[in-house]
């Protein structure tokens, strides 16, 4: 029984760093949020996933205020295969929101990774 002042703090060791969505996911929101060339960075993240052992498929989703256009708009990048609709694959996600001058960006991370129950 927890008392009013007390609080359970689990901490976990991300064991594939290089292979987790949520950081992937935070590494982009903070590209933006420091209006560098979040593209290059996208893009070079892309690569190097894909060039890794395990990962199937890589697939980020930027949707909103893109380089502080007027009109929001949504932007796919993706290499290789990752299905969305399938209970069988193994998928890691991960979603955060940047928050700009210009407004908000959405961004997801879906990367496939092997050992799913097709695999």
């Amino acid at each position: 029984n927890l008392k009013p002042n007390e609080l359970i703090l689990n901490v976990s060791e991300v064991i594939n760093a290089d292979k987790d969505a949520n950081l992937l996911c935070l590494g982009i929101v903070k590209q933006l949020e420091d209006r560098a060339n979040y593209l290059n960075f996208v893009r070079r993240s892309i690569t190097s996933l894909s060039r890794m052992h395990g990962v199937l498929g890589v697939r980020i989703i930027l949707s909103g205020r893109i380089n502080g256009v007027a009109i929001s708009r949504e932007e796919n990048y993706f290499n290789k295969a990752v299905p969305l609709s399938s209970y069988n694959a193994n998928i890691n996600f991960g979603q955060d929101v940047a928050y700009t001058v210009d407004g908000t960006v959405g961004v997801k991370v879906f990367i496939n990774l092997e050992g799913g129950m097709n695999a």
